[in-house]
């Protein structure tokens, strides 16, 4: 199994309506592609994990970095892994400034500490760089 973080800013600040179009496509390609992953966005602001077979991820990740409505993606780390961390989710998401999101399959309530009992395995890296993201993002 491999998985790639990245991190991203949107051209725009996304309606709700915008991110929801974007979230439901993207579920689409990325279950017909065998990627499970999250998503977490705030104020223009995305940090992503796809994980699945290497080509896949990749491919997918080439047409991030094509996309115009991203900006300045950065690979944050990539890798083998034992086991899926989302294995359920094709993608999962939060955005950070809205309750509106509650009737979404994998939604939850981004809180400091409150992903660790939702990620399947420990892996180091992958909690590192979503917890430094929510680090920055959430506030208490």
């Amino acid at each position: 199994m491999y998985f790639l973080i990245y991190l991203s800013f949107t051209q725009e600040l996304y309606t709700d309506q915008q991110l929801s179009d974007i979230l439901m496509k993207s579920r689409s390609k990325n279950e017909s592609a065998g990627i499970t992953g999250l998503l977490l966005y705030h104020e223009g602001n995305i940090i992503q994990v796809l994980e699945g077979e290497k080509e896949a991820v990749r491919k997918i990740y080439n047409v991030i970095c094509s996309d115009s409505r991203h900006s300045g993606v950065i690979e944050m780390l990539q890798g083998d892994t034992e086991t899926r961390n989302f294995p359920d989710w094709s993608m999962g998401f939060k955005h950070v400034s809205s309750n509106d999101w509650l009737p979404f399959a994998g939604y939850f309530k981004l809180e400091r500490d409150g992903l660790s009992g939702k990620v399947k395995s420990k892996s180091l890296p992958i909690l590192t760089v979503i917890n430094s993201f929510m680090n920055v993002n959430v506030r208490s």
